[in-house]
């Protein structure tokens, strides 16, 4: 039995894709600057956790995991699935559900990942029969835990993270096991036959959109997808507005220069003029603006950078 614990720095928006391993994201950068900021990752025995900070809004989809649960918290607001989230409160996600979330700004999280069996199992312990709560069955809910306990818990997570997993017994890990899965979970049991928080209506036409924008290789007019999504012009920009904090196409172009950076960062031999047309600049001038902006470095500074980490991971190290 043993704690597996791995660190790293935030360099840019992509390195977020690091937090959970198994996931698979698409991570769209939303506020200007640089991203920087840390993540370390924690795996062992029953449960894996992910913990860090970021310096940068952005907006996040994809599936976490197809075989366990997430339980995360934040310790600023964001909005999650629809759901507005706050320092007290308590995520869960089903297995195999898309996360659908986003961060107006600089935040912290902490977000543990268990099977399904083994929570349950768990859980049995504390409540008999509280497996079998609707709350499991909904594909994502909110628990209200209290900052302090969502806390207590982001602080017991460092405090592990900064420990020797060389030095940590199996009867220490079972405990530290047991302190962690007793502070989500208890609140959970306490609340499980509560009504469910509902999320923001305008979520659902958000996330339609997003997806419609993320997929489509044309550039949008706000009056198509009025007339598509049969909604009010005013209606639209509020509804993108209180889930994301940036309008529709304010979005797809966020969309397009991610894509474009991390084109550069993976193939800096690329052309920076062709990896722009590839995403919609024919203006070669607007493209380094509009780039620059959000990313706080022009195109060919990420190639560059590309480039000197090729290199590096290509010479040879001399053994002692």
């Amino acid at each position: 039995m043993s704690i597996r614990i791995d660190q790293k720095k935030i360099t840019d928006f992509q390195t977020l894709h690091d937090a959970v391993p198994s996931a698979a994201y698409d991570i769209v950068q939303l506020e200007r600057g640089t991203m920087t900021g840390t993540l370390t990752r924690l795996s062992g025995p029953v449960f894996r956790i992910s913990t860090g900070s970021f310096s940068r809004g952005f907006r996040v989809r994809g599936v976490r995991s197809g075989s366990e649960w997430t339980l995360s918290v934040n310790a600023a607001p964001a909005m999650l699935q629809g759901f507005e989230m706050g320092p007290g409160d308590l995520f869960l996600l089903a297995p195999g559900q898309e996360i659908y979330a986003s961060y107006p700004g600089a935040n912290s999280y902490t977000v543990m990942l268990i099977e399904q069996a083994k929570l349950f199992a768990f859980l049995e312990i504390q409540q008999p029969g509280a497996s079998d709560a609707a709350i499991w069955r909904r594909s994502c809910s909110v628990v209200t835990i209290g900052a302090a306990r969502a806390e207590a818990f982001r602080k017991l997570v460092e405090a592990i993270s900064n420990l020797d997993p060389a030095m940590l017994s199996a009867d220490t890990i079972k405990d530290y096991r047991y302190k962690l899965l007793e502070l989500v979970t208890v609140p959970i049991l306490d609340n499980i036959n509560q009504s469910p928080r509902l999320p923001l209506p305008a979520s659902k036409l958000v996330r339609e959109i997003d997806l419609l924008l993320s997929e489509s290789g044309k550039r949008l007019v706000v009056s198509d997808l009025c007339e598509r999504f049969r909604v009010p012009r005013r209606s639209l920009f509020n509804a993108f507005g209180d889930v994301l904090g940036v309008p529709p196409l304010a979005l797809q172009s966020r969309m397009r220069l991610c894509g474009a950076y991390a084109v550069l960062s993976r193939a800096p031999d690329l052309r920076i003029k062709d990896v722009a047309n590839a995403h919609g600049y024919r203006d070669q001038s607007k493209f380094a603006g509009d780039y620059h902006e959000l990313f706080d470095e022009n195109p060919r500074q990420t190639k560059q950078r590309a480039q000197r980490q090729r290199q590096n991971q290509s010479v040879p190290v001399t053994p002692p």
